[in-house]
């Protein structure tokens, strides 16, 4: 599991393909020590997609408005709750964590 802050700063300089490995660097972890996610399957084909979708930024989840900047932690939220209120809606069980 990541923090929010964590994925909307993803850079495509941290995640390694080939060996399904996301570093998160030092300089953006709460204590100060690299974060290694190793990416399941399902995960690297979602990178794979993300890759695809974020024409060219650096940014795995750029903004919509300026591709130079990361996605805010607002879209994020909204995403979220529009995913959680569809899911109630559809009777779709979501996991606890």
């Amino acid at each position: 599991m990541v923090r929010k802050s964590e994925l909307t700063n993803a850079t495509w300089s941290e995640i390694n393909f080939s060996e399904a490995l996301w570093t998160i660097p030092k300089e953006r972890m709460k204590r100060r020590n690299p974060h290694l996610v190793f990416l399941s399957r399902q995960a690297l084909d979602f990178f794979i997609a993300l890759k695809t979708l974020a024409g060219g930024s650096e940014y795995v989840l750029p903004s919509r408005y300026d591709s130079d900047l990361p996605m805010s932690a607002a879209t994020i939220n909204q995403v979220l709750t529009l995913t959680y209120r569809l899911a109630q809606k559809e009777g779709v069980p979501l996991g606890k964590v």
